[in-house]
């Protein structure tokens, strides 16, 4: 609408007779740089929009970059009505600083330059050899210096506001990590204990905990789809899950929020053989360790596994022993999880009670060997072997079949 406008004001412009009238016209054209006040809307969108894989540097870099770009707008905007000032003076027949300095009859270029140059001038101590030649120039030049005190003291105090924010996320890392460290120190902890300590306390503070989440200010079905976000790429790796993603996208979500993330260190056990099983682990990539009587072998994983599956449909002992290598992750999956995510959702219940029944008969039948790591065919045909699978994959040589 506003565009319209100043088509026909351009219009009206172009056949008027009065200088006063064009100059009015050009005043409100001048006003179509109002909009470039969108710029802040657009900047805000687009640091909202990276805002999820910001580091302290970025924060850093972000705040001179914003207030460098005001300052440059600012300088652009004044520069042009300090132009534009000396054209009305010139056209008042008033002693101005583009005929006194000779810029009248310069090209368009270096008028711009020396119209910011001149404004760079008051916003700095940077010496300019123009000065203002009468009473309208004047005053637009103290407005200028005034005008400048509050950009520039806005820009720095914005700086000075993220430097004092990193300098608290630091601080606030450093004490929480000083804590631990007097913890050890008061109760007299073993030197090699303490350094396991630390060492952890590092890895939680760099990759977990550095950035804690409140939770207060998010509703739980957001809290559910952060958590899905994460970890439902590595559930879809499984068949089951991907298929309960397809049935019911709800009950999906949820079960991502109620997987359990375990941090192991080196050389710790994440389950020990002959034990009862506790539910689904999903082994993060890494190196690990695998004990059995005869064997220690080492491997390492560079995607997610799943470890133990049987254990969420029936009793099982583990056949091995796992140990970490290095600082793992991993996600525990539990049978009270599984069912709390689904109990509101039957098609997935009944899914998951005919996948479990269909294991449970592959295994009895030795058709599947219950191992700790299932083979991706096993879980296949467990999947495939449901009704509600077959339901929703009915072709339509099956569907004539029927009937």
């Amino acid at each position: 609408c506003f565009d319209w406008v100043m088509i026909v004001l351009d219009g009206v412009s172009a056949v008027g007779s009065s200088a006063r009238v064009l100059r009015a016209f050009r005043m409100i054209r001048i006003i179509r740089l109002l909009r470039v006040a969108k710029l802040q809307n657009i900047m805000q969108l687009a640091e909202d929009a990276i805002g999820y894989e910001r580091t302290q540097a970025f924060q850093l870099v972000m705040a001179v970059v914003k207030a460098l770009l005001v300052i440059l707008f600012s300088v652009h905007v004044l520069g042009c009505f300090w132009f534009f000032v000396g054209r009305i003076s010139i056209e008042n027949g008033l002693e101005n600083w583009l005929v006194n300095y000779r810029f009248d009859s310069r090209t368009g270029p270096e008028q711009y330059l020396a119209s910011c140059h001149w404004i760079l001038g008051q916003f700095t101590p940077a010496p300019s050899s123009i000065h203002a030649m009468n009473t309208s120039e004047r005053g637009y030049n103290l407005f200028v210096i005034f005008f400048s005190l509050l950009v520039v003291g806005s820009c720095i105090s914005r700086v000075s506001a993220t430097i004092q924010q990193v300098i608290k996320l630091n601080s606030e890392v450093s004490d929480r990590k000083r804590s631990v460290a007097m913890y050890l120190k008061m109760n007299k902890i073993s030197m090699h204990l303490c350094i396991r300590v630390m060492r952890f306390v590092d890895h939680s503070l760099g990759r977990h905990k550095a950035a804690p989440l409140d939770t207060s200010l998010l509703s739980s079905n957001l809290i559910n789809e952060l958590h899905m976000d994460r970890r439902g790429p590595i559930l879809r790796k499984h068949q089951m899950y991907g298929f309960m993603e397809m049935i019911s996208p709800k009950a999906f979500t949820r079960l991502c929020g109620l997987l359990q993330l375990n941090v192991f260190e080196d050389n710790e056990v994440i389950f020990a053989r002959f034990s009862e099983g506790a539910g689904m682990y999903i082994l993060g990539p890494g190196h690990y360790q695998e004990q059995t009587d005869d064997e220690i072998s080492n491997f390492h994983q560079t995607d997610h596994t799943f470890w133990s599956e049987i254990a969420l449909f029936m009793n099982f002992q583990h056949t091995t022993t796992v140990c970490s290598l290095q600082f793992n992750d991993t996600f525990v999956l539990k049978p009270a999880s599984l069912v709390q995510a689904i109990q509101e959702h039957p098609e997935c219940c009944s899914y998951v009670y005919q996948y479990a029944r269909t294991l449970q008969g592959r295994l009895n039948a030795q058709e599947t060997v219950a191992e700790e790591v299932l083979s991706a065919e096993a879980i296949r045909r467990c999947s495939e072997g449901t009704d509600v699978y077959q339901l929703r994959h009915l072709s339509k040589e099956k569907m004539l079949g029927h009937f």
